[in-house]
């Protein structure tokens, strides 16, 4: 009975118009920033990845180490968040090779909570020898 009443004043209120338009002030709308390809944004991973226990897919995440800047404006704050995934694993052979990954990145989020697409990989170099494992006693 209670349902009934509260549906029969729903239907009673006067039905909104559509969206509401916003009113923009064209004079403040920036345009658009475009970070010039080639440009180095340093990372720091949040979550451990290993050639081992890696596979294709595996979701990563790190955030920005550094601002970015173009004009001299920051346009990527330090701490944003990236979101991408691990594309391919090459692990490395069991008495000889290196292992090697290579990882793709799609999304950036800034602290403001704005989501960005983004362009980029970063592939295997060679460069890193590993000296050894640190495995933390719980």
């Amino acid at each position: 009975m209670i349902g009934i009443v509260v549906l029969a004043a729903l239907l009673q209120q006067p039905s909104q118009q559509g969206p509401r338009s916003l009113d923009i002030d064209p004079s403040k709308v920036q345009p658009p920033v475009v970070v010039p390809a080639g440009t180095v944004i340093p990372i720091t991973l949040t979550n451990r990845i290993t050639t081992q226990h890696s596979k294709d897919g595996d979701g990563i995440y790190a955030k920005t180490a550094f601002p970015i800047t173009v004009n001299n404006k920051i346009v990527i704050p330090e701490g944003s968040h990236v979101r991408g995934k691990i594309t391919e694993v090459r692990r490395p052979g069991r008495v000889k090779g290196k292992g090697e990954l290579t990882l793709s990145f799609q999304t950036l989020v800034l602290p403001s909570g704005i989501t960005i697409p983004i362009y980029t990989s970063l592939g295997g170099t060679g460069a890193g020898e590993r000296k050894g494992r640190s495995n933390g006693t719980r």
